[in-house]
């Protein structure tokens, strides 16, 4: 956690170490990458220095991504919001890393990439940037959703507005995953279950 003064402390060494990087990074080192912030606050001063060196590290991947990266890349992402300059840059590298992915998803990587978007705003230019690719991907899953998939899929658009060409979008390629999910729910918390209980009875 980045309020633990010992992570603090840690912190406060990488960006030092990252700026010595100049090998281009793999499609891997890019999702391993980013998928290590997860529990990380954009709202910390370590953390926002960490993260102004990231972008150069994105730019310089040319191969293409693969569907389990796209699902790491975008988990990573759960502790960050949106209005962070940091944030941003890193966000406007995202777009065309995703273009580059033609593997189908599986259900976990669906999941994952959508869970990471919950301190995401769709009115930011550089979140809709990003929303505008993730509908293909979605298309390309045909496994069951497990219910933690679902459940995590769903949480991580609590920040996102209907009114938004880019959601809609997106989410007009949600309820056939949904129904895919037919595995006793064990929700952590009651409300979820009830979210999913009548989301899916909305889709019947």
């Amino acid at each position: 956690k980045s309020d633990c003064p010992e992570v603090i402390a840690l912190l406060r060494e990488l960006p030092r170490l990252v700026k010595t990087c100049t090998e281009p990074l793999t499609a891997q080192a890019v999702g391993n990458m980013l998928y290590g912030l997860q529990s990380m606050k954009s709202d910390s001063p370590e953390v926002k220095a960490l993260l102004r060196e990231v972008p150069r590290l994105v730019m310089t991947c040319s191969e293409p991504i693969r569907a389990q990266n796209v699902g790491n890349m975008l988990y990573g992402l759960q502790g960050m919001k949106s209005d962070c300059p940091e944030v941003i840059a890193l966000l406007r590298e995202l777009p065309r890393l995703v273009k580059t992915c033609s593997e189908p998803l599986k259900a976990q990587a669906v999941g994952n990439m959508l869970y990471g978007l919950q301190g995401m705003k769709s009115d930011s230019p550089e979140v809709k940037a990003l929303l505008r690719e993730l509908p293909r991907l979605v298309k390309t899953c045909t496994e069951p959703l497990t219910a933690q998939a679902v459940g995590n899929m769903l949480y991580g658009l609590q920040d996102m507005k209907s009114d938004s060409p880019e959601v809609r979008a997106l989410l007009r390629e949600l309820p056939r995953l949904v129904k895919t999910c037919y595995e006793p729910l064990k929700a952590k918390r009651s409300h979820d279950a009830l979210w999913l209980e009548r989301l899916k009875e909305g889709l019947s």
